[in-house]
Formats: structure tokens, C-alpha cells, sequence
């Protein structure tokens, strides 16, 4: 809080009230020397009932006659002169008791009431002789207590010539010379006025002039409530000095005006509510004005938006005045102008209501928002702003956003999506950013939209927010091209294509960290690119050198951590037949397969040289055996009749073990590891369903981010709770396949242990 109003509020809490003269508040006006009774009169301020009365009888013989009234040889005369009415008012003026003994306050003094006719300074002045009576004042003002009447006197002077210049100014330009002389003719003034304020001798003065007129209706206790109230009844008049400088367009008189007010009596007056008070009928003007705008709105509709157009024009003229007079957080200030900014926050709404004009309306608000103060009615203003911004916006931008519609429904093939999404929205989402006004700012920061200059554009970061939001609609278009490309169709080419130009559009850093997830995973498919699928593993498991393994290591992919391997054929530990590739990553004594490959040529010759091998000892054997059995002499042995021994396998065990060096798994185990195997394949299908259904979640999520009413928010809170659907499924699925994984893992283990 300022140190001026720490001592407004202080100088709030003293009982003013009681002691405030209202009588002196009225008279002290910028035209408080010209109604001056005794000035327009040229009476001496100590005339009595009689002369007065005498003087009244004159003038009006004078105006019967057709003779000038206004003739005034005194000093100080009023310029131009005194109406008939003026003088009529005067004479009224000196019949009420409160009102003359203002007006004497503020004019001319004789040393001792009564003794006008021979105090030689009040002489000069009847004789139109001003410098000598100030001359005579000026020796007598450091007197003591007997210089007080010199004083005041010598501070009127400088007044009446301040504040008369002062009113010519408000229609007429002083020079350069003449404003410095007057503002002069007001520090003179104000620095005795602020002597006689606590000067307890003057003020004696004016009580006893109080006894001296002697009157039923003015007790000595209106010396002190003019005490009290002078410093404002001064204040007064140069703030409504003021307000006619600022109503006439000179706002440096203004402020200067102002200044004196904060600069003087400090500490006795109370300038806040001197100036509420001068600007009431400027307040009071701007709420009639508020009021027929209500009206106005009330009866047509389709006038709201006129009828906020003029009040706000009223409504400015007068914020200039009150930003003048009170500080920004001022409640008298904040107020008034939340009640013009709440009524032209509401206007626009019933003229939105019968025309749909958005445009209008976000004019009118944009005007509006300035005049609020409360933080509740800002962000309300500022809402509203918002949503009609996005209406217009959208209206710019809809049919872009019809043909990224069109490119999301569409059933063409990826790589055709893409190839129309370069030829037909790009272009029309590069034309709308060029000529969107007020989009971007400059930034150090490359675009990283395709097609635009950093020299004559900003960083996405640094587009309006309804930009922002297409070039994430085209983003998320351009994800949903990439997914289908692989997913559907093993089309990396066309994946990777469309999520480097997603990555290029997208301006949240949510989707921008989503789509470099996507790029990372794309990166590690490319050692993926042209393997089958396969439905299971196969069997890695031999019996004494005979039976199927991995042998080999090529082509090793940094991203995935895995290898092309040969599943072979193995006898007697020797690969004989090359039967499929596989890629795969080692862990320990386990493998994940991630898809078969097709043999090398290498492969192929191998295969062939062993089949045909094979083949060549066969047809030998054939050839060996069939010599022996033509050269044998038929003859029967003793015993040959008798069969071979025959061995049947031991229970539990899959073959015979003749030599006693290969161990079998017991049929216990194999059992449940088959079960084991069983559960896997179970968890696996619930695993697969798990994922396919937050697939599908994410690309309705994605698909309804495009279209979402933004303005409505039952739309935007069902919305949210489909994503925190989505991101509670993505936690569910991982918690689960870190379970599955781990069992997979206790799986393998289990049949590198057992299975050779």
C-alpha cells in the first residue's frame, strides 16, 4: 500500500463526520470566486445588514433606470461582469448567515472587523489599487499572530489569480510564460493556506467574527467544522479544476491538479474521498448509462451488441478520469468498472444468442476485458474470449479439418493415404498458417513444419492455439497412417515415412514424445522387415548328438538386441540339414524368436549337398547289400532259427537307453511342463486380447481428439475419462506382461536344463 492512501485509510477512521462543514464543501467549487458575494457586490466584508441592504436598493434603482449595474471600479473585478441574476443570487447569498460568512472567508480582511472604512489596504482595493494592498499585507505578514489577516489576505490574492487564470485555461491555451507564472500564483497560495490551516490565532479570528454577527443559526462550533474541513474544500477545488481539464482533453493540467492535491495539507485531508466526491456525477452519468444499455439489450437483442459498443465509449472517457485520480487496486475505481465489464460480458451473450456473429461478440469482449479488475470476471471475460477465438478459428480451418476427416475414414491403401495427405492437405495447412493473422512470433527456434522459412516464421511452440491444435490433428492423422502401414500391412516404408512428417506437425509435447516412442520402435522393426511370423517355437532339443539346435550369428541388430540365426538338423552334434532361420535374442539360456527368416544361399547349397549325400550313400548301400545276398550259399546254421533278443523300453521313458549316458525327462516333469506350457499359451491369448483392446481405445482416442467440443464440457470431460481409461489399461497391460515375461523366462530355463 502507498504511503497516500496508509493515510487515507488512517485519516478513514477519525469521526470526520461529525465535524465535516457541508456548507463549505458546496461553496468550495472552481467557481468559488466567482459567486463570491462580496466580489460581485463589491461590498467590504464586514458590511452591515443595513449598508447591505442600501447597496441592494441601489443597484436595483440603477437596473430600473437602464443604467450599467456591473460597473466596478474595485480590484479584482470579474471578468466578464456579473449578471442581474448573478447580483440577485449575491444579495440571497448575504441573507443566510452560513453562506455569508463563507464567502467572507475567502475575501478580503480589514485588520478589524468593522474598520473597513479606514484600513488603508481595504482603501486600496475599493480604489482598484491591488498592488498597494498587497504591498501593505506583505510588510505585515511576518507580524506574528497579528500577521494571520495579512496571510490570509495575501493567499486569496494569489488564489483569485490562480484560479481565475486557471478557468480561462480550460478553453483557452496559456503560453509557455503565463502557465509558469500561474502555477507559481498556486504554490504561493497553497503555502500560506496550509500556515492558516493549524493556525490557532486565525481561527480565533474566525470565531469571533462568528460572535460578532451574532446570529441564532451560526454557532461558534462552525469555526471548527470549517477548521476540519478546509484542507478538502481546498482539495476540492483543484480537483474539480481537474476533471474540466481532463473533459477538455489536457491531461498534463490534469495530472498537475492532481498533484497539488497529494502534495498539500497532507496529513489534514483525505484526497480519495475528495475526489469520489467530484467525479460522482461522472459516476452517477456512466451508471445512467448502464442502465439504458441493459434496457436496451433487454427490449432487442439485436441491439446488445450497439448498445455495448456505446456504453464501453462511455465507459472509456470516464476510466481515463477515474485512472487520474486513483490507483489500480482502488475499490472505488474497480468497483464501477467491474459493473461495466460484468453488464458488457453479458450483452454480447443475448446478441450471440439471436445472430450466432461471433466475430461482433469478440470484438466487444477484447474491448471489454481491460475494464475488469476482479480475477473471477477476467477469467470469465477471458473464457469467453477463448471459445469465441476457437469458433472463428474453426470456421477458417474447417475445411482443412473436413479433409483430414476424409484421410482418417479413409479405406485406402497406407502408403496411398499418405501420398494425399502431401498432395492435398499440406498445402492447404501451409496456406492457413501463412495467412492466419497474429499467429507467430519470432523465435530463434527452426520450424519444423515442412515448407516454411525460419526467417518469415516461429517455431510451432510460438502458433496460436488454434493452429497449434491443427498441426496436432494433422499429426494424429499421420500416426494413424504410420500404424495401419505396418500393423495391417508390414509396410515399412510408408510407417516410417508418416511418422518423420507426424513428428514435423506435431506442436504438443505430449504427442511429440508419443511420436518419438513410435519412431524408436519403428527403428528397431526395421531388423524385422520381410520375417514371417510364426505361432510357436520350435523344439531345441537333442538326444545323445541327435535332434535340432541353433547354430550361427548374423546380421546383429544394436536396436532389438538380436541376431539371424540356422535352426539345423544336428547329428551327432554335426548341423546336416539347414532347415529355416530365425532372428532371435539371447537371454541367458533362453531365446525370444521374433520371426523366420528365409535361408541363405548358402543354406540352400548346404541342403543340397547333404541330401545328395545322403542319397549317394544310400544308393551305395542299396548296391553293397544287394551283391552280399546273391553270393551267399544257402545253408541252415545251428541257431539261426532262433529270433533276436528283443528289449522293451522301460516304463516312463520315451525310448530304450541301451549305453546309459542320455538322461530323460520323468514323465512327471514333462507333464507339468506341458502344463506350464499350456498356461503360457492361455496367459499369452489374454495378453494379445489386452493389447488389442488398448489399440483400439488409443486410435478412437486419437480419431475423437480431432472433433472434440472444446466449448461444451460434458464433451471434454467424457473425453478425459476415455483417456484415463486408456492410461489405466496401458498400466494394467504392463504390470501383466512383466508377469508373463518373468514366466517365460522360468519356462525356458526349465527346458534348457531338462531338454538336453
Amino acid at each position: 500500500m502507498s504511503a497516500s492512501a496508509e493515510r487515507n485509510r488512517e485519516r478513514g477512521r477519525r469521526p470526520q463526520a461529525a465535524l465535516e462543514c457541508k456548507p463549505l464543501l458546496e461553496a468550495a467549487t472552481k467557481d468559488l470566486f466567482r459567486r463570491n458575494a462580496f466580489r460581485i457586490t463589491g461590498l467590504p466584508v464586514d458590511a452591515t445588514t443595513r449598508e447591505v441592504g442600501r447597496f441592494a436598493d441601489k443597484l436595483k434603482l440603477l437596473a430600473e433606470v437602464g443604467q450599467d449595474t456591473h460597473a466596478q471600479s474595485s480590484a479584482f473585478p470579474m471578468k466578464p461582469p456579473p449578471s442581474l441574476d448573478e447580483i440577485r443570487e449575491a444579495f440571497q447569498k448575504l441573507k443566510d448567515p452560513e453562506k455569508r460568512l463563507i464567502d467572507e472567508f475567502f475575501w478580503f480582511w480589514p485588520e478589524e472587523f468593522g474598520s473597513s472604512q479606514s484600513d488603508p489596504a481595504m482603501q486600496a482595493l475599493a480604489k482598484g489599487d491591488g498592488q498597494a494592498a498587497v504591498k501593505i499585507w506583505a510588510a505585515r505578514e511576518s507580524d506574528g499572530a497579528d500577521g494571520v489577516v495579512a496571510k490570509h489576505n495575501l493567499a486569496l490574492v494569489y488564489h483569485v489569480c490562480a484560479l481565475d487564470w486557471d478557468n480561462y485555461a480550460v478553453e483557452n491555451k496559456l503560453d509557455g510564460e503565463r502557465r509558469q507564472k500561474v502555477t507559481a500564483y498556486w504554490k504561493d497560495a497553497f503555502s500560506r493556506w496550509e500556515k492558516l490551516a493549524t493556525n490557532e490565532a486565525f481561527w480565533e479570528k474566525v470565531t469571533d467574527r462568528i460572535r460578532q454577527l451574532n446570529e441564532p443559526n451560526l454557532p461558534t462550533g462552525f469555526a471548527r467544522r470549517m477548521r476540519a474541513t478546509l484542507p478538502e474544500a481546498l482539495d476540492k477545488i483543484n480537483a474539480e479544476l481537474a476533471v474540466a481539464f481532463a473533459e477538455s482533453g489536457q491531461i498534463e493540467l490534469t495530472r498537475l491538479h492532481i498533484q497539488f492535491m497529494r502534495q498539500t495539507h497532507q496529513g489534514l485531508d483525505n484526497v480519495d474521498k475528495t475526489a469520489e466526491m467530484v467525479l460522482t456525477p461522472a459516476r452517477n452519468r456512466l451508471k445512467e448509462h448502464i442502465r439504458a444499455a441493459r434496457e436496451r439489450a433487454d427490449k432487442n437483442p439485436l441491439d446488445a451488441a450497439n448498445a455495448a459498443r456505446e456504453l464501453l465509449g462511455h465507459a472509456q472517457q470516464t476510466l481515463c478520469l477515474f485512472d487520474l485520480f486513483f490507483e489500480k487496486n482502488s475499490e472505488i475505481r474497480g468497483d464501477l468498472f467491474d459493473e461495466v465489464a460484468s453488464l458488457c460480458n453479458q450483452l454480447p451473450v443475448a446478441y450471440h444468442k439471436a445472430t450466432g456473429d461471433d466475430e461482433t461478440c469478440l470484438e466487444i469482449l477484447r474491448a471489454v476485458l481491460p475494464f475488469a479488475t476482479s480475477i473471477e470476471l477476467r477469467q470469465q471475460i477471458e473464457q469467453n474470449i477463448s471459445t469465441l477465438s476457437g469458433n472463428v478459428a474453426y470456421r477458417k480451418l474447417a475445411p482443412i479439418y473436413e479433409l483430414l476427416k476424409a484421410l482418417q475414414d479413409s479405406k485406402a491403401l497406407p502408403a496411398s493415404r499418405l501420398a494425399s495427405f502431401q498432395g492435398e492437405v499440406e498445402p492447404a495447412i501451409g496456406e492457413a498458417a501463412a495467412n492466419f493473422s497474429g499467429v507467430w512470433s519470432p523465435s530463434s527456434t527452426p520450424p519444423r513444419l515442412p515448407g516454411f522459412s525460419p526467417s518469415t516464421h516461429g517455431s510451432l511452440s510460438a502458433a496460436s492455439p488454434e493452429l497449434a491444435q491443427l498441426f496436432d490433428s494433422a499429426a494424429i492423422v499421420l500416426r494413424d497412417i504410420s500404424l495401419a502401414a505396418w500393423n495391417n500391412h508390414h509396410d515399412l516404408k510408408t510407417a516410417v515415412a508418416a511418422n518423420e512428417l507426424a513428428l514435423n506437425y506435431a506442436a504438443s509435447a505430449e504427442l511429440h514424445q508419443r511420436l518419438a516412442a513410435d519412431k524408436a520402435a519403428l527403428q528397431g522393426l526395421h531388423a524385422l522387415n520381410g520375417l514371417a511370423p510364426i505361432s510357436a517355437a520350435p523344439t531345441l532339443s537333442t538326444l545323445n548328438g541327435i535332434g535340432f539346435t541353433l547354430y550361427g550369428c548374423t546380421d546383429v541388430d544394436a536396436a532389438t538386441g538380436s541376431y539371424l540365426t540356422t535352426y539345423y538338423f544336428v547329428f551327432l552334434w554335426i548341423p546336416i540339414f539347414p532347415i529355416c532361420r530365425y532372428r532371435v535374442a539371447r537371454t541367458g539360456d533362453s531365446y525370444r524368436f521374433f520371426g523366420k527368416a528365409p535361408l541363405r544361399p548358402f543354406d540352400k547349397w548346404h541342403l543340397a549337398i547333404a541330401i545328395g549325400l545322403i542319397l549317394l550313400f544310400i544308393i551305395l548301400g542299396s548296391s553293397s547289400g544287394s551283391t552280399s545276398t546273391s553270393s551267399s550259399p544257402t545253408n541252415n546254421t545251428l541257431g539261426s532259427s532262433h529270433p533276436a533278443p528283443s528289449y522293451a523300453p522301460p516304463q516312463g521313458s520315451e525310448s530304450a537307453n541301451y549305453g546309459g549316458n542320455a538322461y530323460r525327462v520323468p514323465k512327471s516333469l514333462a507333464d507339468s511342463l506341458s502344463a506350464e506350457r499350456t498356461e503360457l499359451e492361455s496367459e499369452r491369448t489374454h495378453l494379445e486380447a489386452l493389447d488389442a483392446q488398448i489399440q483400439e481405445l488409443g486410435a478412437q482416442i486419437d480419431r475423437e481428439r480431432l472433433y472434440v467440443d472444446r466449448a461444451s464440457q460434458y464433451s471434454v470431460d467424457a473425453f478425459n475419462a476415455k483417456v484415463s481409461r486408456y492410461n489405466a489399461l496401458v498400466e494394467r497391460a504392463k504390470t501383466a506382461n512383466a508377469a508373463f515375461n518373468q514366466k517365460v523366462d522360468e519356462y525356458n530355463a526349465k527346458l534348457q536344463r531338462y531338454g538336453r
